[in-house]
């Protein structure tokens, strides 16, 4: 029997190697036994009895909403006062100058999407480091992008500034504007954060190409900030994002799903920075 599915859509399948890993290691409980077996694929934080662990905060603040708060429909671009939360959230002390503004989104994929979907062309190349999380590349290419990598670490497992500057000269000379994703402090899957020279080598080519008038999009992807140490301390880098060129637009994608244990709920956000208040 034929397809009815769209031509463009035949065959679409998606396999997450977190996911299937960790239903493998369910299996392995059944034959080995709960003492043999170490589960730790999903990024979620289980308590001492194996089970799914909420912050409690989160699980008191959580049932005490009024019902139709919890149930109504949200303006499109999220409520007023919980962007304006976030925005203190992501940056603590460290907000750079600047102009900020934020929109929810379904979780801190949605976030990442809306980059995407927003800031590159159909058929650019997206560009982010050889150790990824394998999402960013399945969403390239639900838009029609294809993601492509430079190498993360040097010879002496430093962060590899050359292959980022040899990659975006490359990429330049074919496309006009380009989107970046860092995911940092505490990179999923390394646990690498950026120090603050590292971020300075980063910005300092951003600027290059900024000066050749081409368009520089930015998205850091902050979603394991909350683990990567001292709430000002890991933001700290944060502050090097002030008054950059128009024509460099800074994103920051938040999540609630790992520092509030709210992963269920898909709530993020997606923060634009620029030096201009129109864009």
């Amino acid at each position: 029997m034929s397809s009815q599915v769209a031509s463009h859509r035949v065959g679409k399948k998606l396999v997450d190697v977190i996911f299937g890993a960790s239903a493998a290691c369910a299996e392995a409980v059944k034959e080995h036994g709960a003492d043999k077996v170490t589960n730790a694929t999903i990024g979620a934080i289980m308590g001492e009895d194996e089970k799914l662990a909420c912050i409690p905060t989160m699980e008191k603040v959580f049932h005490q909403l009024p019902i139709a708060d919890a149930i109504a429909y949200a303006p499109i671009a999220g409520l007023p006062g919980y962007l304006d939360t976030v925005i203190d959230l992501t940056f603590a002390d460290n907000k750079p100058e600047g102009y900020l503004a934020a929109v929810a989104t379904a979780g801190g994929t949605g976030a990442i999407h809306h980059a995407i979907v927003n800031y590159t062309e159909a058929g650019d190349q997206v560009l982010t480091s050889d150790w990824f999380w394998g999402t960013y590349n399945v969403l390239c290419q639900e838009q029609g992008r294809t993601l492509t990598t430079y190498q993360l670490f040097d010879e002496n497992q430093n962060y590899n500034l050359k292959a980022l500057a040899a990659k975006l000269e490359e990429l330049f000379a074919k496309q006009d504007s380009l989107l970046l994703i860092i995911n940092t402090p505490a990179h999923n899957p390394t646990g690498y954060s950026l120090s603050e020279a590292d971020w300075t080598g980063v910005l300092d080519l951003c600027r290059k190409y900024a000066a050749e008038g081409k368009k520089v999009n930015l998205l850091v992807d902050i979603a394991y900030i909350d683990y990567a140490g001292e709430k000002n301390e890991c933001r700290r880098f944060m502050k090097q994002f002030s008054n950059l060129p128009e024509n460099i637009f800074t994103m920051f994608a938040f999540s609630m799903s790992k520092g509030y244990t709210m992963y269920g709920q898909r709530t993020g956000a997606i923060i634009g920075l620029s030096a201009s208040k129109e864009l």
